[in-house]
């Protein structure tokens, strides 16, 4: 288990950089953003999600610059605002519309498909 903590950490670590960043508001300019909703008493469900995270942030930087992480004690009318009803969760935001929910078990694959084909669709 502290195994599997360390892992995660280091994932967070992996995604979000080494400099500090202060979140961007979803309104500013026409930029993804992504939303991660994160429980990490539960990180067996999160695993999957961190995993495609760290591959996705290979093939589109840009959007890795405006990632927020909400933990889930916090930010509760976040999860109002873009309907998330079971965690772990992420959400990407276009131009104040969400083009991606995925929630709850999934496995990496999955996520990796759902996000490239919705960021590759739009940038045709």
């Amino acid at each position: 288990m502290k195994y599997l903590k360390v892992l995660c950490i280091m994932a967070m670590v992996l995604i979000s950089g080494c400099e500090k960043r202060e979140a961007v508001p979803i309104n500013e300019g026409n930029k993804e953003q992504i939303i991660f909703f994160s429980n990490p008493e539960n990180n067996l469900l999160e695993t999957p999600y961190y995993d495609a995270l760290i591959e996705l942030k290979r093939q589109y930087p840009h959007v890795f610059i405006h990632m927020e992480v909400v933990n889930h004690r916090d930010r509760k009318d976040k999860y109002r605002q873009y309907h998330v009803s079971s965690l772990p969760a992420l959400v990407i935001i276009f131009h104040n519309k969400t083009i991606v929910r995925i929630q709850g078990e999934a496995m990496k694959e999955d996520i990796i498909r759902s996000i490239s084909k919705a960021l590759d669709a739009r940038n045709k």
